[in-house]
């Protein structure tokens, strides 16, 4: 079996061998895009992927030997005058340790993104320890998968990821009702425009699949995309039949994958269900979000199917009016202040806010 290496220089050459992780470890992608849900939609920011980042968080079992160079190799990282030094890791054959869109078999620069927790010597089998660790990516650049033909018998796309098996899912629906303050009891409905349906699904596929898709999730930022789920699936639940082609939004920006086989992969997925979208929607982000009196404050918003996009400053002194869906506008705050975006076009308005802190 081959190992995995650590070492402090990129060459390797003052590298320690170890036995790899057995299937079972995880990789987690966390995109910089602000996800806000409100009242029948959900509102995204991106903050732009190189702030993207990964983490793989795995479990070695080595013998007495491995233990003692892992332990040697982490406590001299402690040595160097940098608080979370960078270090080097060369993973094996069928570890892709940054997602199987990264590949295997290569050198990653990395970080500890917590301490490595070993663990007593075992019994069974006995003479061996566990170490756990979880190592943050850095500068990693996106690959782009080679496109792959469909799995065997499998009818599902999701965005540009064709050829998919069918995943399980767990629809859940929120209804825009609340209830009022008569004896009755009975809810009132604001309207059914913002009644919600959400679904979440388990998506088990193989490496080169999985490659894809997890390209796709981090390549997707705000904008809706088109799921085929094929004939009487029902993603959302009996209310939602719709067949062929719906329309969907993440509505997470962090993703979880899990190699549980030589070749198969597994994630979960939470989406919502885009409905009528002739409604205007928008994100409105104060950065920094602290900030000295006098000093500039770069406001930036980002909006969809807006006509007219409107930014005001508490109590409502007019700021600026824009065109452009996304962009920003410099303020030079002298209070605590609180940004608010309004966006319309004919079928309605949307309004949603950020808060600012000014200090002397």
């Amino acid at each position: 079996m081959s190992k995995i290496l650590f070492s402090k220089n990129e060459d390797m050459s003052d590298a320690i061998a170890v036995t790899p992780p057995s299937f079972g470890y995880t990789v987690q992608l966390t995109k910089a895009v602000s996800v806000r849900r409100n009242i029948g939609n959900v509102s995204c920011f991106n903050h732009g992927i190189k702030n993207d980042f990964r983490d793989v968080e795995f479990t070695l079992q080595v013998d007495k030997n491995e233990v003692l160079l892992l332990r040697y190799f982490f406590d001299s990282l402690k040595m160097i005058s940098v608080q979370n030094p960078e270090f080097y890791l060369k993973t094996s054959e069928n570890f892709f340790a940054a997602g199987p869109d990264q590949g295997d078999n290569k050198i990653f620069e990395v970080s500890l993104a917590n301490n490595p927790q070993f663990s007593a010597m075992m019994a069974e089998p006995f003479g061996f320890f566990t170490c756990k660790m979880k190592l943050t990516f850095a500068n990693l650049e996106p690959i782009i998968p080679p496109s792959e033909s469909p799995e065997f018998n499998a009818s599902w796309d999701f965005g540009t990821v064709y050829g998919l098996r069918n995943p399980e899912r767990n629809p859940e629906q929120e209804y825009a009702a609340a209830r009022n303050n008569s004896l009755s009891g009975k809810p009132f409905v604001k309207n059914s425009f913002v009644d919600e349906f959400t679904t979440t699904i388990t998506q088990q596929t193989t490496t080169a699949k999985m490659a894809e898709l997890f390209y796709f999730l981090q390549a997707k930022r705000t904008t809706e995309f088109d799921i085929n789920m094929g004939k009487n699936f029902w993603l959302f639940g009996p209310d939602v039949q719709e067949n062929g082609k719906i329309e969907v939004k993440l509505l997470d920006n962090q993703f979880i994958i899990t190699h549980i086989a030589p070749d198969l992969w597994s994630i979960n997925l939470r989406l919502w269900h885009v409905k009528n979208k002739k409604y205007p929607t928008g994100m409105i982000i104060a950065n920094p979000n602290i900030v000295k009196q006098g000093h500039p404050v770069q406001v930036h918003w980002s909006t969809e199917r807006a006509e007219t996009i409107k930014i005001y400053d508490e109590p409502n002194t007019f700021v600026t009016q824009m065109t452009q869906a996304s962009g920003y506008v410099i303020r030079y705050p002298q209070v605590n202040t609180t940004y608010l975006l309004e966006v319309s076009n004919e079928f309605g308005k949307y309004l949603t806010n950020f808060n600012i802190q000014v200090i002397p």
